[in-house]
């Protein structure tokens, strides 16, 4: 899970640049392919995940909610712009967390990859590169 803190982290920063530099027009209206299904069962390392909240802050302080659902989806703010994200989430083959951003917000890759982590809830880490994060109950 450290890397969804690692990911949301990029996510944010990459917002956080573009939107803090001049108002930034709606994302283009590229969308990302959608996924075939929703997953079949929650993968153990996403099961205290699902329906609680990922809280990221960057090194720089800025922070990120998202909430992973059941059914395959993904949702998000970055409370300080109000930017709102969302997508669908899956796991590769490789066990990677995959996030399908749609639309895909200024500065992001699709999908975004990265390795799976399984937290509790009440759960905090930092990340080597000052990334904080918390596994926080419900939607906060």
């Amino acid at each position: 899970m450290h890397v969804v803190i690692a990911a949301s982290a990029f996510l944010l920063a990459s917002v956080s640049a573009v939107l803090a530099e001049e108002p930034a027009p709606p994302p283009a209206a590229e969308t990302a392919p959608a996924a075939e299904s929703a997953p079949a069962a929650v993968p153990e390392a996403m099961a205290a995940t699902i329906g609680n909240t990922v809280k990221v802050v960057d090194a720089k302080g800025l922070e990120s909610h998202t909430y992973f659902a059941a059914d395959g989806t993904f949702s998000g703010i970055a409370p300080a712009y109000d930017y709102h994200y969302q997508g669908k989430w899956e796991i590769a083959a490789d066990g990677q967390l995959c996030r399908i951003f749609d639309p895909v917000p200024p500065g992001v890759v699709n999908p975004l990859c990265s390795k799976l982590e399984a937290h509790a809830v009440g759960d905090s880490w930092t990340d080597p590169d000052g990334a904080s994060g918390a596994l926080l109950a419900g939607q906060q």
